[in-house]
Formats: structure tokens, sequence, C-alpha cells
């Protein structure tokens, strides 16, 4: 029998924490299968293994923060999750359970210059249950591919959320021979029908970052991580997500935020790297029961489009905006973005003489924020 264990994700990622209260036993949603949509970009990686309770599990990393290949458009991922006979269900709370589960994950189609994700199935992992959530699923015993999942923020808190028909999701695959990895992040979950997508009003959704990955050029071999955090709370950022049905809009425009991570000489993630950060936006066209665009870029403290930055050469994108409703009458909404590009980094040459930059920087986000009515 394996050994159950609360999740920590190792994959690169920011997640919620949970917090306690006194609620009714939480359903255990398996088994489940759900489709979604991922966003995607391929970068030099490296991958490190550990073993623990669940076996060795892998973690991929990206070494590059210039895509040599990246998504113009989102994937399909289907993810499948059931109950491993030979493991076990563990309930630290009544409203939490950690079950061992094998999950099965296929994407179709490929990245615009070929790239793809392989395709798994049965790998070990766990799936974790809060107040009934739908479900975050972390599978990292397979090399070649990884996937966690989140969708539940603050549980306990003022600002909790439980999603009950979708999660955020991170994908990697790895290829050990070209030491490539392609990184994506996306949502899976109950889609609404495209006939109970409203075609008119609005509707607000509470939401979180409930998924990020963020990095930038930090000397010519080394890459470092930057993460957005809320300028005041210094959690993940919370925000709402419009959905406008009539103007078919789905929008984020998120303000109070810092842009932190870790510096030359300070390898603390909390850093300020930039005080000229101080928001995020994002909209995408609403079609049925989905959303794309590629309207994402920072902010100032007035909200305006920042101009310090420049994309990848002509002809790249350098922003790409996917979205999804889920639930009876789109009840809940998801909403992914990557954003790369180039960056100042206020003392990006303190601390370490024998490295030096000058002017912007390449960088790369990606991250998955979910919501509620």
């Amino acid at each position: 029998m394996k050994t159950s264990f609360l999740p920590v994700l190792a994959l690169p990622l920011v997640l919620s924490a949970c917090g306690g209260g006194s609620t009714p036993s939480t359903a255990i949603n398996l088994p489940v299968t759900a489709s979604g949509t991922i966003l995607a970009a391929q970068l030099g990686a490296t991958q490190t293994s550990s073993t623990g309770a669940n076996g060795t599990e892998y973690t991929t990393t990206p070494t590059e923060v210039q895509a040599s290949d990246r998504t113009s458009s989102g994937l399909a991922i289907t993810v499948s999750s059931t109950a491993d006979p030979s493991g076990s269900t563990t309930r630290p709370r009544r409203q939490e359970a950690l079950v061992d589960t094998l999950t099965d994950v296929a994407v179709t189609g490929a990245l615009d210059r070929g790239a793809t994700f392989t395709d798994v199935a049965g790998v070990e992992g766990t799936t974790y249950f809060e107040e009934s959530s739908f479900g975050d699923t972390n599978a990292r015993t397979d090399a070649r591919t990884q996937i966690a999942g989140v969708s539940v923020y603050l549980v306990g808190t003022p600002r909790e959320l439980v999603l009950h028909d979708v999660s955020a999701i991170e994908v990697s695959s790895f290829d050990s021979v070209t030491n490539e990895g392609v990184f994506g992040v996306g949502f899976i979950g109950n889609e609404t029908a495209v006939a109970s997508v409203p075609t008119a009003n609005q509707a607000t959704y509470s939401s979180a970052i409930l998924v990020q990955n963020g990095y930038y050029r930090r000397g010519a071999n080394a890459i470092a991580s930057m993460r957005l955090q809320d300028a005041s709370t210094k959690d993940a950022p919370s925000f709402d997500i419009i959905a406008d049905f009539g103007a078919a809009t789905l929008t984020a425009d998120i303000a109070n935020l810092e842009l932190v991570g870790e510096q030359i000489g300070n390898t603390n993630d909390d850093n300020l790297l930039t005080d000229q950060v101080a928001g995020l936006f994002m909209q995408a066209d609403i079609t049925g029961n989905s959303a794309s665009g590629t309207q994402m870029w920072f902010t100032d403290a007035a909200g305006n489009q920042l101009d310090i930055f420049s994309g990848p050469p002509v002809g790249e994108t350098a922003a790409l905006v996917s979205g999804g409703f889920f639930g009876e009458d789109a009840a809940e909404v998801a909403m992914s973005g990557i954003l790369e590009g180039t960056i100042f980094i206020d003392d990006m040459d303190s601390g370490d003489s024998s490295v030096t930059l000058t002017g912007p920087v390449g960088f790369i986000l990606s991250l998955t924020a979910g919501g509620a009515q």
C-alpha cells in the first residue's frame, strides 16, 4: 500500500494556502474524465527527480526564457483520474481528502513548429479534494510528462475560493535527448454546454491566480524565477474576472500587484524586481463556451499599458490568452495567459560582480486564474 501525503507540487508553480473550518465531509469526485485547454511554449529545460512516499517523482524546469516553439491557439487536453486500487484515501480533516490515483493525460495537436506533449497513462500520484472541490491532480511519477492542478484558494479565509467544476492545471513534458521541455498552463473541468452560456448581460466572477510560472534571464547562462503577488497581502492575487456576454469579451484587469522573485546575489523569491509593474491586463473574445485572444500586458499604477516592453522577433507571438466556462449556466470561469518579452529589472547587477546585465532582459510568464459567480 502506498502512503498518501498532503500534496506539495514540486513543479514550478505558486499554490494557494488551505485553511480550517467545520464543514461536512468532502465529496470525492472519482473516477473523472475532464476536458479543457492549455497554452504552451517550448524551452530549453532540465529535469530532476526525488524519491518519496509515492515513489520517484520528476520536476521539469526551464533553462531558457526565449521560446523555440509556442502555441498560437489553445490545445485540447483530456485528463482522466481513477482511484489507485493499490493505494489509499487519507482524510486529514472532514473537509479534506487525499486519494491515491492513476492519471491519463492526452493532448491533441502540436505547437506551431511541431513540438508536442507526450501522452501518458496510468501515472501514479494523488488527487486532493477540499470542501467538495473539483479535485487537484498531482501526477509526477512519469519522467515524460507531469501534471499538477489547483481548484482551491485560501480556504477558511474571507477570500476563500472553492471551484467545483474546474481546476487550473500546469503540464510539462521533457525530452532527455534534446534537453527541451514543453510547458503548458490551462484548465480542465465540466464544460458548460454552449446553449447554456448567456448571450447578454454581464457576469462577475470572484477569482484568483491559481497557477503561475515566471522566469527572466539573469546572465548569459542563467535564469531566475519571478511571480506576481498582491502588494498588500503578499498572497497570490485575487480579483474579478468580468464576462460581458453582450460584447462577447472576457476580461481580467488586475491592480495592486508586485512583480517579485529572485535577484542576483539573493535567491529569496520575494525581492521586488521592478516598481514599474503594478498590474496585469488580460482580455479574450468569447465564442460559445470558450474565449481566446492576444491581449495581455503589464500595467502601471494608473492602469496604463507599460511601454517599456518589447516582444520577441517580428513574426513571433508575444502574448496569448484562453478562457472557458464551466458548470451549469457558466457558473465558473477559467482564464490562462502566456506573456513573453523583455523587461527592465531594478538593480540588475547588484550583489554579484561577475554578472552585469545591461538593458532589458528576456522574460516569460504563464498563469491560470479561476473564479466563480
